[in-house]
């Protein structure tokens, strides 16, 4: 099985994937991609060079991906852009890792913000939604990675949720709650 993790920010997508690696699952964070792909002479970075500008580039020649966000999440239009741009990129690399990681695993968990079904919500079998109220995921974004209120609150509501979720599992509660969800679903 190969199964989407999503969830807006902050509400516990990268701790599902780790309670999803112990019970052997072979894990994939599209993040972690993108970080990747935005590195100097990548395909995201000449991408965003060449649709954004030079301006959105360190001195390294890496994406500034803190004045990109910056930009897309005050204007919807250019996160549309940088999404239609990126996403391609992304699913082009998760398919070539689930290729090689389905020569070893009988099951690979991608996690990921976006699932549209033209891109990552094609690539996997069934998708897990992670919820949280903007109270708890509010308290992370401020709290541990130093973002103010408004910013915190325009990223958490900017994230746009798949049409079509296959389980939904609520994380308001404590570690040991959510792992016993979402051992419920597997």
């Amino acid at each position: 099985m190969i199964l989407g993790v999503v969830g807006k920010i902050a509400v516990g997508k990268s701790t599902v994937l780790d309670i999803l690696k112990k019970k052997g699952f072979y894990c994939i964070d599209a993040d972690k991609l993108v970080h990747e792909l935005y590195k100097n002479g990548k395909e995201g970075q000449v991408l965003v060079k060449e649709y954004f500008g030079e301006k959105y580039l360190l001195s390294n020649g890496d994406v500034d991906r803190e004045k990109l966000a910056e930009l897309v999440f005050e204007k919807k239009s250019k996160l549309l852009l940088l999404n239609r741009l990126i996403h391609p990129c992304v699913a082009k690399e998760v398919k070539v890792l689930i290729e090689k990681a389905e020569k070893t695993y009988e099951n690979i968990a991608v996690e990921a913000v976006y699932f549209d079904e033209k891109y990552l919500g094609g690539i996997v079998d069934k998708i897990l939604l992670i919820e949280r109220d903007f109270e708890l995921a509010k308290d992370v974004l401020i709290g541990e990675r130093g973002l103010g209120f408004d910013v915190a609150k325009k990223i958490y509501d900017t994230v746009t949720l798949p049409n079509k979720v296959d389980f939904v599992i609520k994380n308001n509660g404590t570690l040991k709650d959510l792992e016993n969800e979402l051992l419920k679903i597997l």
